[in-house]
């Protein structure tokens, strides 16, 4: 999702400025967008909360555990790592 997204994005800011030895032409701005959208159903689909009878808590809710943290976990990499580093 992020690496399509990030195309789409350098698309609307003129991207690719010069010919390439493939091109879908007109048409890769289409299928950008189309990919962006799968992109997000399916992490809509992934994340859809379905609990399984039997299983232990944790596995039924590891959407709202796993994905949090990991936010949580990214943040903290690039506030207390990499924005330091990029700003030297």
């Amino acid at each position: 999702g992020i690496c399509t997204a990030a195309t789409l994005v350098a698309r609307f800011r003129g991207w690719p400025r010069e010919r390439a030895a493939f091109s879908l032409g007109g048409a890769g701005l289409i299928v950008n967008v189309l990919a962006v959208i799968y992109g997000v159903a399916m992490i809509i689909n992934l994340s859809w909360y379905r609990p399984t009878p039997g299983a232990a808590w944790y596995l039924n809710y590891a959407t709202f555990i796993f994905v949090p943290v990991i936010i949580v976990i990214g943040l903290l990499y690039y506030y207390g790592f990499q924005k330091r580093r990029s700003n030297n």
